[in-house]
């Protein structure tokens, strides 16, 4: 799944501003707030985790872990209305980001360069 640092960015913001506790880990390296995956002096990240919690409870309680392939969030209660709408809000960021990862992973990608020269020639 192809996202962008400004997407992590506003997914932390989203668990920032709704649980009290949130842990945040980008390809192994646990994180103190999202601005330190500056520091990693990576170009590519292949695996985040963001999991946002209550403080001393685990009723509500999220996480959300993406990788090269796939994205997959947990929620501990579904019956937690305020997860439901965190959820329906990651939904939002990531569609918008999987809608170009498809682009770029069909074989039709390899061909359009052949389709345009064909075209204007």
């Amino acid at each position: 799944m192809i996202i962008f640092k400004e997407d992590l960015e506003q997914l932390a913001g989203l668990f920032s501003d709704n649980f009290i506790e949130i842990e945040i880990e980008a390809d192994g390296y646990k994180l103190a707030n999202i601005s330190e995956i500056n520091e990693l002096k990576k170009d590519i990240i292949t695996d985040f985790k963001i999991i946002g919690r209550e403080k001393d409870t685990h009723h509500s309680e999220m996480s959300l872990d993406i990788s090269r392939k796939s994205a997959y969030i947990y929620i501990n209660s579904y019956s937690d209305t305020k997860c439901l709408g965190i959820k329906y809000k990651i939904d939002d960021i990531l569609m918008k980001r999987r809608k170009l990862s498809n682009i770029f992973d069909s074989k039709w990608i390899f061909l359009l360069p052949a389709i345009i020269y064909f075209i204007f020639s």
